[in-house]
């Protein structure tokens, strides 16, 4: 079953879904993100408690950081709507006009790709020594809650990139002429 949220072709149930988890997906690890930069006690010890303490310094950077990747999360949903098809009239210079399927198109893939890099180090590494396998890193209770945010992170790569396929396959062929369409 398909639904229309505005767009010229209706959107798959299935592909409004996975858009719509991506934000929520994202948001644990902010939240734990912006309770770090806070002060809120999450587990570091010794020099890594120093190191991150807050207020401080990784107070703008993590709320940055939070701010960024949940705005990258949100970017998912213009894929199932109609801003992603045609720009909002108050975008400046641009407004108003349609988003060549192409770029939308390879701008998700290569978040794929970058978020794909990103994750499998992560993954590979995450109780080796430089990350949870250090000894000031959060460990038992806290260090299950750290993981327990950033593990559905994990899930933004692959859905990512069935919506971006479900859009393509939604618009492809927009912009091109009638004749030569099989």
């Amino acid at each position: 079953m398909s639904i229309s949220r505005g767009t010229a072709r209706p959107v798959p149930r299935w592909a409004e879904w996975a858009a719509r988890a991506v934000p929520w997906l994202v948001l644990p690890s902010g939240l734990w993100r912006i309770a770090l930069g806070l002060g809120v006690p999450v587990g570091f010890t010794g020099e890594l408690a120093r190191l991150f303490h807050g207020p401080g310094w990784i107070t703008p950077y993590v709320i940055a950081l939070t701010a960024l990747a949940e705005a990258a999360a949100l970017l998912t949903l213009g894929l199932v709507r109609r801003w992603g098809e045609v720009l909002p009239r108050w975008v400046p210079w641009f407004g108003g006009r349609a988003v060549p399927v192409g770029l939308a198109v390879t701008v998700a893939a290569l978040g794929v790709l970058a978020l794909t890099a990103l994750a499998v180090p992560t993954v590979a590494a995450w109780n080796g020594p430089q990350n949870m396998g250090d000894p000031d890193a959060p460990q038992g209770l806290a260090g299950a809650v750290m993981t327990a945010c950033y593990a559905p992170q994990l899930a933004w790569p692959p859905l990512l990139a069935v919506v971006t396929y479900a859009y393509w396959r939604r618009r492809r062929g927009e912009g091109q002429s009638a004749v030569g369409k099989p």
